[in-house]
C-alpha cells in the first residue's frame, strides 16, 4: 500500500515535470481622447409670442409662452471667458408701421446671466462667465405696451450669439 501510494507519486511528479509551464505575455497600447474647444447653446423655446393686451390693464406684456430658458455650455481653458450677446435685425415691424424693439426688456434668474434692452444697434449682453461649464437662466421678457401703437402683427428676428474658445 505504502509502495503503491509511493509509486503513484513518484508518477505524479514525473507527469507534473514532463508538463511545460504556462507561459506569459503582456502588451500595452495607449488610449487617446481628442478634446478639443466647444460650445453650444439651446433653448426651450426659440420663438415667442406677446398677446394682445389693454395697455390700461397690462401696461407690461409677457410672452404667450412664459420664461424662456437659455442654456449656455461651453468647454475649453479655465481662463476662457464665455458671453451670450443677443441683438435685433430691426425694430418691430407691421408693414409700414414700427414699434422700436428696445421696447422689449428681460430680466433673468440663473449665475452669470444679465437683465437688459433689445437692440438693434449693437449686441447685448445677456450673460458671462469665465472657464467651461454649463449655464442655464431662465429669462422673463416684457413687451412694453401702449396706446400709441398701429393696430397689426408685429415682428423681428434676433441673433442669439455665444463666444469663447
Amino acid at each position: 500500500m505504502v509502495r503503491s501510494r509511493l509509486t503513484a507519486l513518484i508518477i505524479t511528479a514525473f507527469a507534473l515535470a514532463a508538463c511545460p509551464a504556462r507561459a506569459a505575455t503582456t502588451a500595452s497600447g495607449t488610449i487617446t481622447a481628442h478634446v478639443e474647444s466647444a460650445i453650444a447653446v439651446s433653448f426651450n423655446v426659440s420663438d415667442f409670442n406677446f398677446p394682445n393686451a389693454n395697455p390700461a390693464d397690462v401696461p407690461s406684456v409677457p410672452p404667450t409662452e412664459g420664461g424662456i430658458t437659455i442654456a449656455v455650455k461651453a468647454r475649453g481653458p479655465l481662463s476662457m471667458p464665455v458671453t451670450l450677446t443677443v441683438q435685433a435685425n430691426d425694430d418691430l415691424r407691421s408693414g409700414a408701421n414700427v414699434i422700436p424693439i428696445d421696447k422689449i426688456t428681460w430680466t433673468v434668474t440663473g449665475s452669470g446671466f444679465a437683465p437688459g434692452t433689445m437692440s438693434k444697434a449693437a449686441a447685448q449682453s445677456m450673460g458671462s462667465w469665465s472657464g467651461p461649464g454649463e449655464h442655464s437662466g431662465t429669462f422673463a421678457f416684457r413687451f412694453e405696451n401702449s396706446f400709441d401703437y398701429e393696430p397689426g402683427v408685429y415682428s423681428a428676428t434676433v441673433t442669439y450669439t455665444v463666444t469663447g474658445p
